[in-house]
């Protein structure tokens, strides 16, 4: 049998990458992922099956996407990023996404975080559990955020608690296509 013919029977389900991507060595994209175009990845990054990226995506080195989340447009990761999570367009995440147990319970299904559009989680920051981010909120370095956070909310520490509304009556990043 061929080397060809054997990938032919371990893949079930294609993966696609959209045109003028980048992937760099050691990188790993695992089979039923779909990727828009322009994707940039970096070293030593892994997305697992299911995943959905939208185009301009980053990826920082030694980015972990689990499986079946759905990240959006024009959006920067330097982080890990739980199973089912969803990310919006425009967002930039350098801290960890995760579930409430991370190593999960027998035969339950956690809900994962979702980040809306425009959300900014800082360096080693951790939004854990079954969270909503609102549009344009702001989570400080190395913070921890087990509660939702509304709206255009800047929020820090340990655990994360509200400091103040993100200021500017405009969006600070765009919020349609480049």
């Amino acid at each position: 049998m061929t080397t060809h013919e054997l990938l032919d029977q371990a893949a079930t389900k294609s993966t696609f990458i959209g045109r003028g991507s980048l992937v760099r060595s050691f990188a790993v994209i695992y089979e039923g992922v779909t990727i828009g175009e322009k994707l940039d990845c970096a070293h030593e990054v892994i997305v697992r099956e299911g995943c959905s990226l939208g185009s301009s995506v980053e990826l920082g080195p030694q980015t972990y996407i689990k499986p079946d989340a759905t990240i959006g447009d024009f959006t920067r990761i330097a982080a890990i990023i739980c199973d089912r999570a969803s990310i919006g367009r425009h967002c930039t995440v350098y801290g960890d996404v995760i579930h409430k147990f991370p190593s999960g319970i027998s035969g339950v299904k956690e809900e994962s975080p979702v980040l809306e559009d425009g959300v900014v989680v800082g360096r080693r920051a951790c939004v854990i559990g079954p969270v909503r981010i609102g549009q344009l909120a702001l989570v400080g370095a190395g913070s921890v955020v087990t509660h939702s956070v509304t709206a255009r909310a800047v929020v820090a520490g340990y655990p994360a608690q509200f400091l103040r509304p993100r200021p500017g009556e405009e969006p600070p990043v765009p919020l349609w296509d480049e």
